[in-house]
């Protein structure tokens, strides 16, 4: 959703529900009482995060599993009250209008209306665990507070209560999250048997795209202080006035030279993103170059235990597109780009091998 197309009403909403905790609190203990025996029936299981830097592709393949009769994932009609979808749905759902669907602000081409899937995934962690986020970035999270694991799938199976009856009974969690690269080994501990979807995209072309969101953004969050306060309220910082880098081994070091204006920079962070993720063996690697080329998800859904959804699959076939070219004489460092080039064909070659 566009904040443009925010009415005043629609924004003194989320300015009451991000500004006054209070209130938010007492909204989700309302529904902790009144759906304790729903949500008491509700199990967790084999939960999908799909994560990576942004820009990898990462909205594309929530897009695409979002479609599949047992996921469910969170959309913009969950906004502003994330942690009580089972009230909001049932509140707001009087005031349901039709809309439009209308390009998103990344400017990328991939349109979006209320009922479209989203990372708000983030809003929970935010909530949860705001020690996490400092001034200077995400910090990297190898175990969590049970507490916090516990609160977590709890709003994974309020959630999941939400969609019940909707689509006949979807039961799979399914999140699109960038941050939660942050978070795999955390995540691990306390969901087994959880799902790790990671795109990798050719770092250059990613790096570049990169950099032209954080420019966007800069002037977006410079001209509209709503749109600045919305992105941080959903704990979106990673790009322009509000970009919290996550604080991957060696990253601060390594850029401490470097601007985020700059193409080095985001390369650099790339580089230190995929060299940290690389050495995880429980990642299903996805190779956007071939994905997008050849639009097959059905060994995916074989590889996260879904059924073969004629719906996902015939989405892929039609909506998927190759990825066009990226600008090759970028200035970066060669020395970069030859990391950066190892560590894709590594990754390539995992993705190749599990697919």
């Amino acid at each position: 959703m566009q904040t443009d197309a925010y009415s005043p009403i629609d924004r003194l909403v989320h300015k009451m529900a991000f500004g006054m905790p209070i209130a938010r609190g007492l909204l989700h203990d309302l529904e902790t009482s009144l759906y304790k025996a729903q949500l008491a029936q509700v199990q967790v299981r084999n939960p999908v995060f799909i994560t990576a830097l942004p820009r990898a592709g990462t909205t594309l393949l929530l897009e695409l599993l979002a479609r599949h009769g047992e996921a469910v994932t969170h959309s913009y009609r969950d906004m502003p009250f994330i942690l009580s979808p089972l009230i909001w749905r049932k509140l707001s759902t009087r005031f349901h209008v039709p809309i439009a669907k209308s390009e998103r602000a990344h400017d990328d081409g991939m349109t979006i209306d209320a009922d479209s899937p989203e990372a708000f995934e983030e809003v929970v962690w935010l909530h949860l665990a705001p020690q996490n986020f400092t001034p200077r970035g995400i910090e990297i999270s190898t175990d969590i507070p049970d507490e916090v694991a516990r609160g977590l799938r709890d709003h994974m199976a309020r959630l999941i209560a939400s969609r019940a009856g909707a689509t006949g009974t979807p039961n799979r969690y399914v999140a699109k999250n960038n941050a939660d690269i942050a978070r795999l080994g955390a995540l691990r501990r306390h969901f087994p048997d959880a799902f790790f979807v990671v795109p990798v995209r050719h770092p250059l072309d990613h790096a570049q795209s990169l950099l032209r969101q954080h420019l966007r953004f800069g002037e977006i969050h410079g001209e509209d202080a709503f749109a600045r306060r919305y992105m941080g309220d959903v704990g979106h910082f990673e790009f322009g006035a509000l970009h919290r880098p996550i604080l991957f081994p060696g990253f601060v070091e390594e850029t401490a030279q470097l601007q985020p204006d700059s193409l080095e920079y985001w390369l650099c962070y790339w580089i230190c993103a995929y060299r940290h993720l690389m050495q995880r063996e429980d990642i299903i690697w996805v190779d956007m170059q071939r994905f997008t080329r050849d639009a097959e998800i059905a060994p995916l859904l074989r590889q996260l235990d879904l059924a073969e959804d004629a719906t996902v699959i015939e989405a892929a076939r039609h909506t998927v597109r190759p990825i066009t070219g990226y600008e090759e004489t970028a200035p970066v460092a060669p020395e970069s780009l030859r990391t950066a080039l190892s560590i894709h064909a590594a990754l390539c070659d995992k993705a190749a091998a599990s697919g």
